[in-house]
């Protein structure tokens, strides 16, 4: 459930710099090796830039669905292709059944998936960076 609440810049900022830090984490991870690690630190990584922008508009998620609608949330951003935002859930659903069920996801996802999910991440930081501004 999506609820209104009073904007949180410095919440937001420090959602912000954690995404930030995943970035950095996964310049060290070994994603050939490692592909399902890598990939759960990149959806953690767009899922702090998300909660960044809700928090910035006076937004926030709870609830069981909470993921899934931060990630339909991008919705009110023209930045965003339907596609990336298909990306995002797909991406989600895999990490949650890495997570969950110790299904790994595979280097061969990663490999085709990975240019676009940095684009995703270069979009909601752009995003995230001029709201606090």
């Amino acid at each position: 459930m999506i609820i209104k609440i009073t904007p949180d810049k410095e919440k937001a900022l420090s959602l912000l710099e954690a995404a930030s830090d995943r970035e950095e984490i996964s310049k060290q991870l070994n994603e050939s090796k490692f592909p399902s690690n890598f990939l759960e630190n990149m959806y953690e990584t767009c899922r702090e830039l998300v909660s960044s922008i809700m928090l910035s508009d006076g937004f926030r998620t709870i609830g069981d669905s909470a993921h899934k609608e931060a990630i339909e949330y991008l919705k009110n951003y023209k930045e965003f292709k339907t596609e990336e935002i298909s990306l995002l859930d797909d991406l989600r659903v895999k990490r949650n059944k890495f997570m969950y069920e110790g299904k790994k996801m595979t280097f061969l996802y990663l490999k085709t998936n990975k240019s676009k999910i940095k684009e995703i991440i270069k979009k909601l930081k752009v995003i995230a960076t001029n709201k606090l501004k």
